[in-house]
């Protein structure tokens, strides 16, 4: 057996395609990330956290990959620490609780447990929440394209293009400016607008010209990623209504795995910046030419930023939604970086009676969802771990992740 280990947002790569040029593969710095699930039977007091991670493995036989599964080591925990307590301290738990989206985790939060018990939980308005989630989703965004994709390839990381983002984290509004200017004069090498008018010829140009760090990587990743047929997405909150949210919620408390393998439609389904902005041309110019690849990914999150760059402020439905799906129970869905986040709650007599968690992670490595579609049947074992470990870092989980060669 073969392991390699990475940390969230980072990983290893080398080439897969005949042709692609060698990939090397490399370590990046460990980023921040979820630092776990509070042990069972915890109290009042912040709980000792035990570790989550997810472990991919491709199961290699003659020189070809015959199956591969995912296997998770995430729990869920943090129920039995939230059950009991009033919405105030339920809210401020969650806050504890989490290191990574920690916006996006209390705005959902916020959401479930004001439209399942009618407290105010709320500590900024309907607004203002929108902003820093959609905030956070800029950031995550460009610690993944400028942090941790540069280590995968063994470039310089770009700390410039992600340090004014963060440190503007508390002012949305200025983080918006510093982001068009960071794109303009860093990442695209050109205006915002111009970049997502690019046609098929344009994206190949600017790829090819290569006068950015970004543009060479993409470069690099055109056509050297394994493609996966089209799979299912997840709809963007905007268009869910209080029918999916029922169905959710009912599900949630009928099957215990739901939470870690959740499905839509009973299928796995693809969330996060690629079933947002699916259908922009640019990213149907790359998915024609290179694939329904890893690189796919990643230009859905450049396609993101860009297109926030020269957007006005975001709508609060179009990133924070709640529905009552019973009596005292609600379901909560917020966009982030990563994808549909979901927080379910019941509520009775001002105590939390239930509460569970759908992380993005839970939907993107789904063990028969994309990433089983792209890696499961290879004829190129050599370079299989590396394709998954590329993979893992376009789909971003929120744990550590490991990818094991598993010899039939």
């Amino acid at each position: 057996m073969e392991r390699t280990r990475h940390a969230p947002g980072g990983c290893a790569a080398s080439p897969d395609r005949a042709g692609a040029a060698p990939l090397p593969a490399v370590t990046p710095p460990p980023r921040a990330g979820v630092s776990g699930v509070p042990a069972e039977g915890a109290g009042d007091a912040m709980p000792a956290f035990t570790p989550q991670g997810l472990a991919i493995d491709l199961h290699v036989a003659r020189g070809q990959v015959i199956d591969l599964t995912v296997r998770s080591t995430r729990q869920a925990p943090l129920q039995s620490w939230i059950a009991g307590t009033t919405p105030g301290e339920a809210l401020r738990r969650i806050g504890l609780a989490f290191s990574l989206c920690r916006s996006a985790q209390r705005a959902a939060c916020e959401a479930a447990l004001e439209t399942a018990s009618a407290a105010t939980v709320r500590t900024e308005s309907a607004a203002e929440r929108a902003w820093h989630v959609t905030g956070e989703l800029w950031r995550e965004h460009a610690c993944n394209l400028f942090l941790a994709w540069p280590g995968l390839l063994g470039d310089a990381q770009q700390p410039a293009l992600v340090r004014p983002l963060l440190a503007a984290a508390g002012e949305p509004a200025v983080m918006q400016g510093k982001l068009r200017d960071l794109l303009a004069n860093g990442a695209l090498g050109m205006d915002p607008p111009a970049w997502l008018q690019l046609d098929a010829a344009g994206l190949q140009a600017w790829c090819t010209r290569a006068a950015t760090a970004t543009a060479r990587r993409f470069a690099r990743w055109y056509g050297a990623t394994a493609p996966a047929p089209v799979t299912p997405r997840l709809p963007p909150v905007a268009r869910w209504g209080r029918p999916e949210a029922k169905v959710i919620a009912a599900t949630l408390r009928a099957d215990p795995d739901f939470a870690l393998h959740p499905a839509w439609a009973g299928s796995p389904a693809e969330t996060g910046a690629i079933a947002r902005v699916h259908a922009h041309p640019l990213l149907r110019a790359w998915i024609d030419h290179s694939g329904n690849d890893a690189g796919a990914r990643m230009l859905a999150r450049l396609i993101e930023l860009a297109q926030a760059a020269d957007a006005g402020p975001p709508a609060a439905e179009a990133i924070v939604r709640a529905w009552p799906v019973g009596s005292g129970s609600a379901l909560a869905a917020v966009e982030t970086s990563r994808g549909v986040l979901l927080h379910a709650v019941d509520v009775a007599r001002d105590r939390i009676t239930d509460y569970r968690i759908v992380a993005p992670t839970g939907w993107n490595f789904h063990p028969h969802g994309v990433l089983r579609a792209a890696l499961g049947s290879r004829r190129d074992a050599p370079g299989c771990g590396a394709q998954a470990q590329a993979w893992s870092l376009a789909l971003d989980p929120c744990v550590e992740c490991t990818v094991e060669r598993v010899h039939a």
